[in-house]
């Protein structure tokens, strides 16, 4: 799953212990509770085949210079990446959204070609699994990848993404595409306001070593708070290093608190409130709420795609759809008399 939500953001940010370090701890956290739900060869399966998907977003990203997280793994709902920097065009959104599945589709045939030459019913399995991940992410809308995808050939594809959310969503009670449906309501809401004058509401929390200032200037700080909001100077620039959009924050005597990159908050800042401070044993808990002025996604030139480069992921978006039904019926027509669970 590709992301540009700053709701998705949040939950990357949670375990992000170094660039790849919180990929490690989710995959082994979501590994863990898939085994004690079904067994240990199936969960270590799974959690590879959604890796190998992850992947090809993040081999897709670097191909074009967009910079993302790591990915981030999730029991029960899978993996995600978000951008750091957002595409310019739509045309790179969708190669970017179709590194997945394309990837994640070698990795699953990958699993069937072993399946196949050694015989082994449970890599069949596997196989399938990993059949219908990518099939499922191509459905078009999004956040899931078929809705990135399909920026580029035709929008009005989000309208078949839907139907098929819905009908998911009522006839196999899916709860993932509830919240499927529920992201991509929001993410059509924010692009398409009708004015650049709406404003957006981010709260964020920040963490701050309690030696940078000493106890009677924070008591100072939570006392100033009882009866008022604080602002907090802030400042937006681009890094060269990766050519991305920061906003920094700031609280006086103690400098930076927070910086945000546009990924996360996609837009102009024009205030910054520091609404509750929490002394802990280490550290101090910083509440801030941040105003800004959406930047909007997407507008009419970001759908400008020629039409050669539409027919091409057309194309594309189409073939791997026959494909893995194609290999999907295949292998159920394998295992038909063998079934594993």
């Amino acid at each position: 799953m590709l992301s540009k939500s700053t709701g998705w953001r949040s939950i990357v940010d949670i375990f992000r212990l170094n660039r790849y370090g919180g990929t490690v701890l989710t995959m082994l956290i979501s590994a863990i509770v898939y085994a004690y739900v079904y067994s240990w060869w199936f969960s270590i399966g799974f959690v590879l085949l959604l890796f190998t998907h992850e992947m090809g977003h993040v081999w897709a990203a670097r191909e074009k210079g967009i910079s993302v997280t790591a990915p981030a793994f999730i029991p029960f709902i899978g993996a995600l990446i978000s951008f750091r920097k957002l595409p310019e065009n739509a045309q790179t959104e969708a190669f970017i959204a179709y590194g997945g599945p394309l990837i994640g589709t070698i990795g699953a045939t990958t699993m069937f070609l072993i399946a196949w030459f050694t015989g082994r019913q449970e890599l069949y399995w596997l196989a399938i699994l990993g059949f219908l991940l990518n099939l499922f992410n191509l459905i078009p809308i999004a956040p899931l990848d078929g809705g990135r995808i399909v920026t580029a050939i035709s929008r009005w594809l989000w309208l078949v993404g839907l139907l098929l959310g819905i009908g998911f969503m009522l006839f196999l009670k899916s709860y993932l595409m509830v919240m499927v449906l529920l992201f991509f309501v929001r993410e059509w809401r924010l692009n398409h306001q009708d004015d650049g004058n709406k404003k957006f509401l981010l709260r964020s929390i920040s963490k701050v070593n309690r030696a940078k200032l000493n106890q009677a200037e924070w008591d100072k700080l939570i006392q100033s708070l009882m009866n008022r909001s604080i602002q907090l100077d802030f400042h937006q620039f681009c890094q060269r290093s990766d050519r991305i959009v920061y906003t920094s924050i700031s609280l006086p005597g103690v400098g930076e608190i927070k910086r945000l990159p546009e990924g996360q908050l996609n837009g102009e800042v024009f205030e910054v409130q520091l609404k509750e401070v929490k002394l802990k044993r280490r550290y101090v808990r910083l509440k801030m709420q941040i105003y800004f002025r959406r930047s909007f996604f997407h507008d009419n030139q970001y759908y400008q795609v020629p039409t050669k480069v539409r027919l091409a992921f057309g194309s594309a978006y189409v073939g791997l759809i026959i494909y893995l039904v194609s290999l999907t019926y295949y292998c159920s027509q394998v295992l038909a008399d063998h079934p594993i669970f």
